[in-house]
C-alpha cells in the first residue's frame, strides 16, 4: 500500500509526464506479489510448501528486495530520471511476476 500511494503521489506531482507509469508500476508489483501469496497459500494447502525457514513459501523473482532499495533510492536522487527509471523497473517487476507465475505452476503440478 505504501509504495503504492507513493507512485500516486508521484503521478500527481507530475501528471502529464509520471501518470502513466504512476498507475504502471504500482499494477506490476500488485501482480508480483498476488503471483507469489497465491503460490505460498495454495502450496502449503496441499503440502507442497518450500521449507526454508520462513513462515511464507517464497518463489525466487528477478526483482527482489535489494533492486527495490536501489531503485527507490535512484528515484530520490535522480528526480528527473523517474520516467526511464520507472518503465525500467516496472519491466523487470513483469518479468518477476511472470517469471513467478510459470515457476509456481511447474512447482504445483
Amino acid at each position: 500500500m505504501l509504495r503504492g500511494a507513493a507512485w500516486a503521489a508521484r503521478g500527481l506531482r507530475v501528471p502529464a509526464r509520471n501518470a502513466l507509469l504512476a498507475d504502471l508500476v504500482p499494477a506490476h508489483a500488485y501482480v508480483n506479489g498476488a503471483a507469489f501469496l497465491a503460490f505460498s497459500s495454495i502450496a502449503e494447502r496441499t503440502g507442497r510448501s518450500i521449507d526454508d525457514g520462513r513462515s511464507l513459501s517464497f518463489l525466487g523473482g528477478l526483482a527482489e528486495g535489494a533492486e527495490t532499495i536501489v531503485v527507490h533510492t535512484l528515484w530520490v536522487v535522480l528526480p528527473f530520471w523517474a520516467p526511464q527509471i520507472a518503465a525500467g523497473w516496472a519491466g523487470l517487476v513483469a518479468v518477476s511476476g511472470a517469471q513467478r507465475i510459470v515457476a509456481g505452476y511447474h512447482a504445483l503440478r
